[in-house]
């Protein structure tokens, strides 16, 4: 390619206003001995042509038949650029060197303008070479002062919040999001504009969160009155402070999906969300488990939980035993509600031969109550789970369909933190820190490990998605296979039982025979 000389194009385009002379542009130098053609050529991609813009002569320089954007600077407001591309569109940009006091590198930096025509391309061109001027970016600048920028972090998390609502998230899953904004983030940056929150805001906001303690229900039990509490009574409460380890993780999850919502929304303008890095990198759970060391419950140590809850009242009792039968989530246990509990008048579980028909003891969880929200779960119930759940029936309240409920049915158990208090207190022997989630580790590793069950049975009664596991033939198996999952369920139940049994049997020894043999709380034959 053949340079042309400064001296000759600045002569060049002093004699004409635009450098087109041909209805064909092709790159410069493709033909002409003398760089003629290379003069009148604007194929060149960015090289800068300097003329007074009017829209007729962009009009003309689009109607050529152009190789590669051309870009036209304008010689009446420094910096305009008008850039015309080979489908005729156009577009204007405002081109600066920031001052020196400004801070950063001394690079040209550009910004397109939302002008369609030369005269308002122009007038924002003028507007932000003034912001510059005073050592202002204008890419801030003009976005600090649209209407949508006045949001503060408070008003965007009610609307993120309502928009969580409105696509159909979970009740419990968005309370629990505006919760933790409520509690983590707008004590902090609540009243800021949501324009102004910097990239160090953010970090030092989730650096806090990875040295603030919390209490947690494990360590030494600390008498506290309670406000809430009726009558003032005093409840068990941990007074062990343990640093959080996840959730500064939550809380960046959902600061970007935050930012990412309000850009789509047009709250934020393009780009002007903070970047922010992940504060924990690797979650404590993950390294545990590529370490090898994650917390693991046997089927004995549940049993000395089930032993634990045997003077409990019924509804508190009832409610682990179910936990530590069937692998559901606390939550989707605690919130049970008599409408969902089927199946109990039959008296024995029959699978028909359309296995959708199932008419024996179930719970049917709706989705919007399952992990996720996505997919309903149908869990059939083992011979104790049903005798479980017939004696609450006894405790059935008029106020509500709670199953396990204080208040006649009103609401669902919520005395979780004490509970958990006493459960660690009696029994002895077991991981530390373990809680209720860890049943459902303790039944997928020991069905697997004792009763060497199918793990896609597994996945079913964890209610984890089986796509990863079939492939694309999981959208055409849409079989539920309830014969085997309740079939699992009943080994695993007899094999808790067996465990109850030795190790009441192993007390009694210690003890001299003086350990009531009560393995149920109710009696269930052999």
């Amino acid at each position: 390619m053949e340079l042309v000389p400064r001296q000759v194009w600045t002569k060049h385009m002093q004699s004409s206003d635009l450098p087109v002379d041909d209805d064909t542009i092709s790159p410069a130098g493709s033909d002409g001995a003398n760089g003629t053609k290379a003069l009148a050529s604007v194929g060149l991609p960015r090289k800068e042509r300097k003329t007074s813009l009017t829209d007729r002569k962009l009009d003309d320089l689009a109607a050529k038949h152009l190789v590669s954007p051309v870009d036209i600077t304008d010689s009446k407001v420094a910096g305009l650029v008008a850039r015309v591309f080979p489908n005729g569109r156009r577009s204007f940009y405002f081109k600066w060197r920031p001052k020196p006091e400004a801070g950063g590198r001394r690079r040209f930096r550009s910004m397109r303008l939302d002008a369609s025509n030369v005269n308002e391309a122009r007038q924002k061109a003028m507007e932000a070479s003034a912001q510059v001027s005073i050592g202002r970016d204008p890419t801030v600048t003009s976005a600090a002062f649209t209407p949508m920028s006045t949001t503060t972090v408070a008003e965007a998390v009610k609307q993120f919040v309502d928009h969580l609502t409105g696509i159909g998230r979970k009740p419990a899953y968005v309370k629990n999001v505006e919760g933790m904004f409520r509690n983590h983030v707008l004590l902090v940056l609540g009243q800021h504009r949501l324009i102004d929150v910097t990239q160090k805001d953010l970090s030092d906001l989730l650096a806090s969160l990875k040295k603030k303690a919390s209490a947690k229900a494990d360590g030494p039990v600390v008498e506290r009155r309670s406000s809430k509490a009726p009558n003032g009574r005093n409840r068990q409460h941990d007074g062990t402070k343990r640093r959080v380890s996840v959730m500064p993780n939550r809380v960046y999850t959902q600061i970007n999906s935050l930012l990412r919502w309000a850009t789509e929304e047009g709250v934020l303008p393009s780009g002007a969300a903070p970047l922010v890095r992940r504060p924990i990198p690797v979650e404590p759970s993950k390294a545990r488990l590529d370490a090898g060391t994650k917390r693991v419950l046997r089927a004995g140590h549940l049993a000395r939980i089930w032993i634990a809850v045997t003077d409990e009242p019924p509804h508190v009792r009832n409610l682990i035993r179910l936990l530590l039968l069937l692998p559901l989530r606390r939550e989707e246990v605690t919130g049970l509600r008599w409408g969902e509990v089927n199946g109990l008048e039959t008296g024995s579980n029959v699978v028909q031969f359309d296995v959708t028909a199932f008419t024996g003891p179930r719970l049917d969880i709706p989705a919007e109550r399952m992990n996720g929200g996505k997919r309903p779960q149908m869990m059939p119930l083992p011979p104790s789970a049903v005798a479980m759940l017939e004696e609450m029936r006894k405790f059935k309240g008029v106020g509500g369909d709670f199953v396990f409920s204080v208040t006649a049915g009103r609401t669902s158990f919520a005395g979780w933190q004490s509970l958990m208090v006493r459960l660690r207190e009696r029994c002895n022997g077991l991981p530390e820190h373990w809680n209720i989630h860890d049943f459902r580790t303790a039944f997928a590793t020991e069905v697997g490990d004792r009763l060497n069950a199918e793990p896609s049975i597994v996945s079913r009664l964890l209610s984890h998605a089986l796509e990863n596991q079939l492939g694309v033939t999981w959208r055409y198996d849409q079989s539920r296979r309830i014969e085997p999952m309740l079939a699992l369920l009943t080994r695993w139940q007899d094999l808790i039982l067996e465990e109850v049994e030795t190790e009441l049997r192993r007390r009694r020894q210690e003890s001299g025979g003086s350990v009531e043999a009560n393995i149920l709380g109710l009696r269930l034959s052999e």
